[in-house]
């Protein structure tokens, strides 16, 4: 049993069934969230509203004493969420259409994200009793019996030509859509800093995409599919490019008379 009255006060956690309580420990650094959802005694996750533009899910796997932020979600801005197991859950995301928010599912724990095609519109209420079976209210309630997948199952590969780079180099992301569709819309995301920032693709005749990014600070990116009906979503762990700071004057002093010509 959980209890928070607002994002602000800090939450409690009962496992005799309100007898007694324990103070919860909020994720580091954050002031404000909402969405608190515990899915056994030790595991459950968080909407870190802390920052408007920018919002976090966070797990913790030891009842609140720590947390840690989810990776691969690849979009700004979080509503509702609804787990049903410390794998599989669901997230509702702002997506390219504005005020028309989007479906993210993870079966993973969190590590990817794939998008869920349903009714347009901002849930009110979103809960997953199973890791198949989960309820909306979009307008008029909806729900699912399969996870929100269907069709056959698909998958994205993603690489880069380089995993390190100086500050302000230039990394070109490219990635697979297997099986291969032509023509499918792919999103590739980048987290830098506090934000995600989003392009849409569109696959060659072998599934093959690519897109160039100038990366100021080490980022990480993510592709994501919706589907196309005969086949399903699909969504990649984060790819990090790393950027290493640039030499100081001091440092290349250093190295020419420790390697004079």
């Amino acid at each position: 049993m959980v209890w928070h009255e607002d994002g602000s006060t800090q939450p409690a956690i009962s496992h005799d069934r309100g007898r007694t309580w324990r103070r919860l420990n909020r994720p580091r650094g954050i002031s404000d969230f909402f969405e608190l959802d515990f899915v056994s005694r030790r595991v459950g996750f968080l909407v870190d509203t802390t920052l408007v533009n920018y919002r976090r899910v966070f797990v913790t796997r030891n009842a609140g004493r720590s947390w840690r932020a989810l990776p691969a979600l690849g979009a700004n801005g979080i509503g509702n969420i609804a787990f049903s197991d410390r794998l599989n859950g669901y997230v509702e995301v702002d997506s390219f259409v504005e005020s028309r928010p989007e479906m993210l599912r993870t079966s993973d724990g969190g590590q990817s994200w794939r998008p869920q095609p349903v009714t347009p519109g901002t849930a009110s209420d979103l809960v997953a009793p199973t890791p198949r079976r989960a309820y909306a209210y979009i307008d008029e309630l909806v729900a699912t019996a399969t996870g929100g997948d269907f069709g056959a199952a698909s998958r994205i590969v993603l690489d880069a030509n380089r995993r390190q780079l100086r500050p302000g180099g230039v990394v070109t992301i490219r990635g697979r859509l297997r099986p291969s569709v032509a023509g499918a819309r792919v999103r590739v995301s980048r987290r830098l800093g506090t934000g995600w920032q989003r392009r849409e693709l569109r696959t060659d005749g072998q599934g093959r995409f690519s897109s160039r990014w100038r990366v100021p600070h080490t980022a990480a990116f993510v592709a994501q599919w919706t589907g196309d009906g005969r086949y399903r979503a699909a969504g990649t762990r984060e790819l990090r490019v790393t950027v290493r700071p640039a030499r100081s004057n001091l440092d290349l002093d250093r190295r020419s008379r420790l390697n004079p010509k």
